[in-house]
């Protein structure tokens, strides 16, 4: 016989989502603030009085006796999740989960609550013991009751007496509002101290609850009758001293609206001749957005991430919603050198550095109210864009366009979302922080791109700057000289009264030669801890590859051995008849061809790291070019890829390192293969060379019937940028491609003092590269 059975909720359970669910005593009385800003509130007084009492109170719209009991005394109410939108001032409720109430079993053992609802004459008196929660008397929440009285009530007179000892002359002013309606809560018993350190702790809270403005609707106090003349009115502390300032408003229609304050430079200061360099003449570079210092632009979700399939973003921008993104960047130091060189403003270094360590970080903020923890200093949670480790895989200079990538302690900022806008942003239930889930994923490498938009901004004028300074400060004249004085500070020679005057000028000279030769160091780090991790995957490369190797007559032989050792049990011609999947010889066909695949593969792999490939020597390209083409072609057929290369004259050889060669076209071919590897149609699959000599020079052309250079790169020359990548994972956005062959194919050109440009293909990738004939 079965029989219905009810879930029942143990009194214990109040304890366990309330105490032991809030994390702290600060948390709690936050949750509380929320209720009251969702109550329409336009003031919330936090008062600890000299009986050792805490007063939370509002001047919100309170509630009735039929609130009180429909979703006050209801655990997990959803009412906040239908109607999200307060009655009278329209604003979007922060709470949704029904448990905030609980919060106060956390600050005290005993409360009551009095609320008088807009145009009533009466009010009510709720009064809870969270002991019973304790008690084995009860077993159940519901055997657990609170007092509920109505009564003829003043809030602003109840106020009076909650003030009517108090020593803390700011409360004069508290004791003027109005109070028609509201909700004042009292907690005794308190299970916190509430000194100094947890007060100042959490008045530092209450100031980064809401987003600084300079006009609010929503007023926070906190009074404390141990400490009179501390605290007062919550003040947010807007940011008026920054280097850069971006705003970004990310809407559900797949755009965002960039508005950048470049507030770093000099204006007075800069070199006019910076204006008549090539790269400074277009827009937002031109002298006439450097004057304005604000601009905008607007970009699309795919423009920002380059690659990022546009079907999978406008999914992921539903799943996101839109948002508005505001974050300052400053320096928290200035050289002297660097200000000269980049014509920055003077700044004052405490004043920022002591700024930073109170707002450095980016929050977020849901409906006017912050999510914790994201953005908070000095904690694990600062850093949660992961901007620190991102700058540490690539410590580039400021001068190095598209490398640089700022550093998490120089940036404070502020995300709003919203409930509404932002359905898959949900808050976790501990309000410890949001789900992290694909859409939040997303939302971050989103946020990251949006910081990127600053980073080239930076980059490339401080890459214009550095330029035009190297063009008025030679490097090759400055060693020169600091050659000379070396050699004459050697040999001793006794000075002039003229040479002593010089001396001067002798130290700024090699002041200068040692930046440049710091900035050389610089870039040569950079460039051997790129190369240190491609050693790397060519020592392993190499090791596996000679592994192989040594197995290769075992490779070559064991599908003839395999066939021997069948055919006495079974005749290869008499086996013809039996399905592929079931016939051994056809297992064994295959197996041959994959070992022909993967011998050809291997001795490819292990061809570029031929000890004769890295001399320096003259190459033929005619039969370069002959042995390549061999070596890809059956690796490209396996794939339905033709390669073809026009035929190259006998005069046309290079002089340099065959390495470096086979470095440059396998980049080139890699990436057309990965475009192939695509799920698309395409009318032909084709990589074509074309070289030529011509006078002094080589002639190469790069070809594909690709899909060619994704129309969301707003820059080509991006793609030659250290660690630019438009390989992303379609769900989160997130970058999975290296960004080195393409950065590799360029420094190797310009090593070898050639060029590049792109050619104009109808269909797919072109490149033409021009290199030093031998």
């Amino acid at each position: 016989m079965s029989k219905k059975v009810h879930f029942k909720v143990s009194a214990r359970t109040a304890r366990l989502i309330g105490r032991e669910n809030v994390s702290s005593a600060e948390s709690a009385l936050i949750e509380l603030v929320k209720n009251a800003y969702d109550a329409d509130a336009q003031n919330c007084i936090i008062y600890f009085d000299n009986k050792g009492q805490l007063h939370i109170m509002d001047d919100g719209h309170g509630m009735s006796d039929t609130i009180i009991e429909d979703y006050w005394m209801t655990i997990g109410t959803n009412n906040k999740e239908r109607d999200y939108i307060s009655s009278k001032l329209g604003r979007i409720k922060s709470g949704e989960k029904g448990i905030g109430r609980f919060a106060l079993d956390r600050l005290g053992q005993t409360c009551s609550m009095l609320t008088k609802p807009i145009k009533s004459e009466v009010g009510f008196i709720w009064v809870a013991d969270w002991k019973d929660f304790e008690s084995d008397e009860f077993d159940t929440v519901e055997q657990i009751e609170a007092d509920l009285d109505t009564v003829k009530l003043q809030l602003s007179n109840t106020a009076n007496e909650i003030f009517s000892a108090t020593k803390t002359p700011a409360i004069k002013s508290i004791k003027q509002f109005p109070f028609n309606s509201g909700t004042f809560i009292s907690v005794e018993d308190l299970r916190d101290s509430w000194q100094s350190n947890e007060l100042e702790r959490l008045y530092k809270s209450l100031s980064t609850l809401i987003p600084p403005k300079e006009q609010t609707t929503f007023d926070i106090y906190l009074f404390s009758e141990q400490y009179p003349k501390r605290f007062g009115k919550i003040e947010t502390s807007p940011c008026d001293d920054y280097d850069y300032k971006v705003i970004a408003e990310v809407s559900q229609d797949n755009k965002a609206l960039i508005t950048i304050t470049r507030n770093e430079f000099d204006l007075k200061r800069i070199d006019p001749d910076l204006f008549k360099r090539g790269g400074m003449k277009e827009f937002p570079f031109d002298m006439q957005t450097f004057s304005n210092k604000t601009f905008k632009y607007e970009k699309t979700l795919s423009q920002l991430m380059p690659g990022f399939e546009r079907e999978a973003a406008e999914s992921a921008v539903e799943n996101i919603g839109g948002f508005t993104f505001t974050f300052y960047f400053m320096k928290k130091h200035l050289g002297s050198e660097e200000k000269e060189k980049f014509f920055h403003k003077d700044i004052n270094a405490k004043l920022r550095n002591d700024w930073l360590q109170e707002h450095v970080g980016i929050k977020i903020f849901r409906d006017n109210f912050r999510v914790r923890p994201y953005g908070e200093p000095n904690s694990s949670s600062m850093d949660w864009l992961g901007l620190g480790p991102r700058y540490g895989s690539n410590p580039a200079g400021v001068a190095r366009k598209g490398q640089y990538k700022t550093r998490e302690h120089n940036l404070s900022g502020i995300v709003d979302i919203s409930r509404v806008n932002n359905p898959f942003l949900k808050d976790l239930s501990s309000r410890t922080g949001i789900h992290e889930n694909s859409a939040f994923d997303l939302f971050k490498q989103l946020l990251i791109s949006i910081v990127n938009e600053f980073e080239y901004d930076r980059s490339y004028i401080a890459y214009e700057m550095d330029a035009l300074h190297k063009a008025k400060s030679p490097k090759e004249e400055r060693a020169k000289r600091a050659e000379e004085i070396a050699k004459r500070t050697k040999k001793n020679q006794k000075r002039t009264e003229t040479e002593e005057e010089d001396t001067t000028e002798d130290i700024e000279v090699l002041i200068q030669h040692a930046e440049d030769l710091k900035e050389e160091r610089d870039e040569l780090l950079n460039e051997q801890k790129i190369l240190r991790v491609l050693a790397s995957s060519g020592s392993m490369l190499a090791t596996f590859g000679h592994e192989v190797h040594a197995m290769q007559n075992i490779i070559n032989d064991r599908a003839a051995t395999l066939k021997s050792l069948i055919e006495p049990y079974l005749d290869e011609a008499t086996a013809i008849d039996i399905p592929s999947a079931f016939n051994p010889y056809s297992y064994i066909d295959q197996t041959a061809e994959t070992d022909e695949k993967l011998l050809h593969w291997m001795k490819f792999a292990l061809s570029g790291i031929r000890k004769d490939k890295r001399n320096r020597r003259k190459i033929g390209l005619k039969k370069y070019f002959s042995d390549f083409e061999s070596l890809w072609k059956l690796f490209l057929e396996d794939r339905k890829i033709e390669i073809k290369i026009n035929p190259v004259e006998d005069d046309v050889k290079f002089r340099g390192f065959e390495a470096e060669l086979d470095a440059l076209f396998n980049n080139l071919i890699i990436n057309s293969v990965e475009v192939f590897s695509k799920k698309i149609k395409f009318d032909e699959r084709r990589i074509s060379f074309s070289v030529a000599r011509k006078d002094q020079e080589i002639h190469i052309s790069y070809r594909d019937t690709g899909t060619g250079l994704s129309p969301d790169i707003d820059d080509p020359s991006k793609i030659f940028n250290l660690y630019f990548s438009t390989k992303r994972n379609p769900n989160t956005g997130q970058t999975i491609g290296t960004g080195i062959g393409m950065y590799l194919v360029k420094s190797i050109v310009d090593d070898y003092e050639g060029s590049m440009s792109f050619g104009k293909a109808q269909n797919g990738f072109s490149l033409n590269i021009t290199l030093p004939a031998a």
